[in-house]
């Protein structure tokens, strides 16, 4: 008898112990939304710090502003003799060196030979259309804008100046 009394109290205390209320649904709800509605882009990892290195900003050339952002880059497949161009104009950047390769050929054939590739140390890839001084790259960023040879997205174009 005394065995079937504990069963019971075991069992109507576990019954009554797990119910979850609406208030926990609501407090995991809105942590779940939370976290979502972050829109920095740039999540806790150890390339937190060098995401925050490149420095963006605005420059007004020939009566124009132009996003300017500058970060530590190198050339990611550099042609022999190829140097690191004073400025660049970006169109685009990718985690993946496949994609961002596969989008610098299709601007090579699209009328921008002068495409290529530049990498961070995370790696982060950023695809150019055209090197050179920054006072060119405003033009450069102009004509992209007007003949673009694949669609880009906010913030692109813009002209991204290799730090040293």
């Amino acid at each position: 008898m005394k065995h079937i009394i504990i069963i019971t109290l075991a069992v109507i205390a576990t019954l009554t112990s797990c119910r979850t209320s609406e208030a926990n649904y609501r407090a995991a709800y809105e942590q779940a939304v939370s976290r979502r509605d972050d829109t920095s882009g740039i999540d806790n990892t150890v390339y937190d710090k060098i995401r925050r290195e490149a420095v963006s900003s605005t420059r007004v050339v020939n009566g124009d502003t132009v996003a300017v952002k500058r970060e530590r880059v190198k050339l990611a497949e550099p042609a022999e003799g190829e140097i690191l161009q004073q400025s660049y104009v970006v169109v685009a950047q990718f985690k993946q060196l496949f994609n961002a390769r596969s989008l610098c050929n299709r601007l090579k054939a699209g009328g921008y030979p002068g495409a290529t590739l530049l990498v961070t140390r995370e790696p982060l890839y950023y695809v150019a259309v055209a090197g050179g001084s920054a006072e060119a790259m405003n033009v450069n960023c102009a004509e992209f804008a007007a003949k673009p040879a694949v669609a880009v997205k906010p913030p692109y174009p813009l002209v991204l100046e290799p730090a040293k």
